[in-house]
């Protein structure tokens, strides 16, 4: 699980921070004295527990507002999708730090990431690499924290109270409503769709997922956030259960001598290799075997190295190598090989070449302006 991960991280967009959406209980702009005076006995009559129960809505306001001005805290993240149970971890430093940890049986992938840059360790291995930097905004893979809390407190519709509810010891105000699943992408880097096809669905099914939160009465705090998805999407849920508020102990510190991202790349590739050569069919390996040699063939299948170009064409015509290779290739290849493949495609046909994605098939002009660079 862990090593799929580092493969099928979803492409985010950035979520701006806005709370325009929410109307606050008193406006006191170019209030008269008389109006003035007035909420100030409201608000009076309130705190000394008496008057009307604060509404869902400023509840979850005063939360966002709470949490934004958290200096760190720690988020542990249950999914459940049909028959299994998975879990992964956050510890968050405002306003750049974040590492996240995923653990599935023995093996543990960390991510780490502070300010622009990100660190990753994958499972097996006892040191961080330097990760590869985003082509752009919409290519991060691990958040920033300011991201997390934007989506934390996105818009929530038909928003209700539930009453109270203890959780851990904390009187909670216990709430729930409907809010678009991608609004929340953010929170599950491992359940969501990549960024296109979600859209591409969004007049096919229901995008909203129903939600629930249970909100500190006496400090403001989210302390459980939950969501589930329709029955006929699965029923699965996913739980965020937050701890630690301004915990001082919580530190995130740069990995000491990582390696270079050129290794990372690398190490995703060799990985692509075995899975690709994992799920091929006996006489597409019989094929990629006579057209390599059974040294070669022998190490591609043993993960001593990735495909070369050449190797990726004559594997793709024996059906072994998947597009998610082809994504390595060409991250492989040096400016002058790149500059040369572009001037043999085009630019717009490079990009897709690089992108990759679901309904992308390779021609033999393709194959032969890659071996030919």
């Amino acid at each position: 699980m862990p090593r799929d991960a580092l493969r099928e991280m979803t492409r985010r967009s950035k979520s701006p921070w806005g709370l325009a959406w929410i109307v606050k209980p008193l406006s006191l702009v170019g209030a008269t004295a008389a109006s003035l005076t007035l909420a100030l006995i409201v608000v009076a009559v309130i705190a000394c527990g008496g008057g009307p129960p604060a509404a869902p809505q400023q509840i979850y306001a005063q939360a966002g507002e709470k949490m934004t001005g958290l200096a760190s805290y720690h988020v542990a993240v249950e999914k459940r999708p049909e028959g299994e149970t998975l879990a992964w971890e956050y510890d968050i430093v405002m306003p750049d730090r974040l590492r996240w940890t995923l653990t599935q049986g023995a093996e543990t992938l960390d991510w780490i990431r502070i300010g622009d840059q990100v660190y990753v360790r994958p499972p097996g291995s006892p040191d961080f690499f330097v990760g590869p930097p985003p082509r752009d905004e919409s290519d991060e893979t691990v958040p920033e924290p300011d991201d997390l809390l934007s989506a934390l407190t996105a818009e929530i519709d038909d928003l209700t109270s539930l009453g109270e509810e203890v959780v851990d010891g904390v009187s909670t105000h216990h709430l729930q409503g409907i809010v678009d699943e991608r609004d929340l992408r953010l929170w599950d880097p491992l359940g969501f769709e990549i960024e296109w096809a979600v859209e591409l669905m969004a007049g096919s099914r229901d995008l909203t997922d129903r939600v629930e939160l249970w909100i500190g009465v006496n400090d403001s705090l989210v302390h459980r956030y939950r969501w589930e998805k329709s029955a006929d999407e699965g029923g699965e849920t996913t739980t965020l259960l937050f701890s630690r508020f301004d915990d001082e102990s919580i530190s995130i510190v740069s990995p000491s001598n990582p390696r270079p991202a050129e290794e990372f790349v690398e190490l995703l590739a060799r990985q692509q290799v075995q899975e690709d050569l994992g799920q091929a069919g006996p006489n597409d390996l019989q094929c990629l075997r006579q057209l390599l040699g059974d040294a070669s063939f022998e190490e591609l299948k043993a993960g001593m190295r990735s495909m070369t170009k050449e190797e990726f064409a004559g594997s793709y015509k024996c059906h072994v190598s998947s597009l998610a290779q082809l994504q390595y290739v060409i991250e492989g290849l040096d400016a002058e090989e790149e500059a040369c493949l572009r001037d043999a495609v085009g630019d717009a046909r490079f990009e897709e070449l690089r992108e990759g994605g679901l309904y992308l098939s390779l021609t033999d002009q393709d194959l032969q302006a890659l071996t030919a660079c």
